[in-house]
């Protein structure tokens, strides 16, 4: 009954109230007693998911560390394992939030009513108290693994500092994605957000371990196995804060969500973002040298895309930028990315730079390894690694961008993280596959080192790259669409060559034919003549071969 009370008038059988609004979502108003019971069913409702999710979240956790250190495995799977839980579990529990940080983002961000927040937090926080308990049925031997506790640090300031990026990072993902706080329906809002923890989880594990951006998790590992309570409060801090900062920048660079009108700062706010949590990502991998870098990156920069691709386009690479501006492509609305191309390229070196100077100001950093250099390997390896895996990000961004005529969307990010993970676990060995200007300037900043030598090889085959994905562009897509504006002078160009490339591989195909033609002709002639003379020379009644004597005269032919 109560789903048919919202904004409806009463049934006429009812007897009272016929005529007039039962139920008020804006002021959260009941007029009668059965819409009262609907409303407290509803939080309910709410308060049991909330709780089940977090309960197998919390589950998921501690079984995949207590299982993979029983088997000797490394753990560093735990991370995509817990992540793709998340996902799943946002799937399945629809508009749920299973975090408090999430919560207190959009309470404070007016996305949900104030007095449901403390039923949803209330009802994580037992999910997670009950869940780290429960998981020791499955794993009764296991006890609570060292990688999963918390531990002590001579610096809180750094995991303050982690929980803040990366939770902030979570909450920002959360509420441009999830149809509880955006107006637009994204259909990869639990895959983002499940990407965000893998992102996080595998940028700071060496640095804080057993945080998961979520204070229901860090109170339940907590009340577990009791550590210290300082390192409690740092974490439940940086997750505070890391929720206000998340909600603040989705303020900045999403407008329409408070029902302002989009203006050029927000796009340019959401490039600059976007870049420094994707190179801040490459940065911790860099500086502890980590196995899975590739895969993080790549799932950092997923969420971004995910999160962003509708206000900016989610470039997040200068040499991405100056792909699509070659290319003629546009921005969602029509207009040419002319204008903006420059400042996207300096917003996205500045971010970068922001990303790379944020990392180094931890305490107690190893010295940064940085990737196989030139000179270790020449210019010839590192060179045709970096042209051709930027090459290939930038063909992927510019032909499934949701910037031009092709109605990919949301499906456009996992194309492009893709890319990453395929070029960091391919050429990462060779180059250190940085694919991303944004990033090699982060990465020289990061070392403390100003070489210009190799700092101006790598912008160089990275531009080439671009160059090189750009006419690869031209090749497979032929003329621009007649709706486009121009292209300006780089993609006429471009275009022009790559047409006359077209056209000499076309004569080149045809003169290739032509050749094969008559080289079968003259095989088949050559068969002909080798086959007669084979009969000639080797028949019974050859000349050569014969039995018969010279003079031998043939018997005649009887009946």
């Amino acid at each position: 009954f109560w789903l048919k009370c919202p904004g409806e008038p009463l049934p006429e059988d009812t007897g009272t109230l016929s005529s007039s609004l039962c139920w008020s979502p804006e002021t959260g108003v009941s007029r009668c007693s059965h819409c009262k019971m609907g409303h407290l069913s509803r939080q309910l409702r709410t308060g049991v998911a909330e709780f089940l999710g977090t309960f197998t979240f919390m589950i998921a956790i501690g079984c995949n560390v207590a299982g993979r250190e029983l088997l000797f495995d490394p753990l560093i799977i735990v991370p995509t394992s817990v992540g793709c839980t998340f996902m799943a579990l946002l799937y399945a529990l629809g508009e749920a939030h299973l975090n408090p940080a999430v919560t207190l983002s959009m309470a404070l961000g007016g996305h949900m009513k104030w007095w449901d927040a403390p039923i949803y937090i209330l009802s994580q926080v037992c999910g997670g108290l009950v869940g780290c308990c429960a998981y020791r049925v499955i794993y009764p031997d296991a006890g609570l693994s060292a990688r999963l506790r918390h531990h002590e640090y001579e610096d809180y300031r750094d995991v303050v500092v982690a929980e803040l990026i990366y939770t902030s990072m979570l909450c920002l993902v959360f509420l441009a994605t999830s149809p509880a706080a955006n107006k637009k329906h994204n259909q990869c809002y639990g895959l983002a957000c499940g990407f965000s923890i893998i992102a996080g989880r595998h940028a700071i594990r060496r640095v804080a371990q057993g945080s998961w951006f979520n204070p229901a998790i860090s109170m339940g590992i907590y009340w577990a196995s009791p550590s210290s309570t300082a390192t409690l409060g740092c974490m439940l801090l940086g997750e505070g804060l890391g929720a206000i900062v998340g909600l603040l920048i989705h303020y900045v660079c999403c407008p329409e969500a408070y029902d302002r009108q989009p203006w050029l700062m927000s796009k340019i706010a959401s490039e600059f973002f976007g870049t420094l949590f994707v190179v801040a990502t490459f940065a911790f991998h860099i500086i502890w040298n980590t196995d899975m870098g590739a895969w993080s990156i790549a799932a950092a920069l997923m969420c971004m895309i995910f999160t962003f691709n509708n206000t900016s386009g989610a470039h997040f690479n200068p040499a991405a930028t100056v792909a699509l501006r070659i290319t003629g492509r546009t921005m969602d609305d029509g207009s040419p990315l002319t204008v903006l191309a420059g400042i996207y390229v300096v917003v996205q070196l500045l971010g970068g730079l922001a990303g790379g100077l944020l990392v180094r100001s931890f305490s107690n950093l190893p010295d940064v390894t940085p990737p196989p250099s030139i000179a270790t390997f020449g210019f010839m390896q590192v060179g045709v690694a970096e042209v051709f895996f930027t090459g290939f990000l930038c063909f992927v961004i510019v032909s499934t961008s949701a910037l031009h005529d092709r109605d990919l969307g949301e499906v456009s990010g996992l194309a492009v993280g893709s890319c990453i993970t395929a070029g960091g676990f391919a050429a990462g060995a060779a180059s250190g596959a940085m694919l991303n200007p944004a990033i090699t300037l982060s990465l020289f900043v990061l070392m403390g080192s100003w070489n210009k030598r190799p700092l101006f090889a790598y912008l160089a085959f990275q531009v080439l790259g671009t160059a090189i994905a750009s006419l690869c562009f031209f090749l497979t897509r032929g003329r621009l669409s007649a709706n486009l504006p121009g292209t300006g002078r780089a993609g006429r160009l471009a275009e022009k060559l790559g047409g006359f490339v077209g056209d000499a591989a076309a004569a080149i195909g045809h003169a290739a034919s032509d050749a094969v033609d008559a080289a079968g002709a003259g095989a088949e002639a050559m068969y002909d003549g080798a086959r007669r003379l084979s009969g000639q020379l080797f028949s019974p009644r050859g000349a050569m071969f014969s039995a018969k004597a010279p003079d031998e005269k043939e018997a005649p032919v009887t009946a």
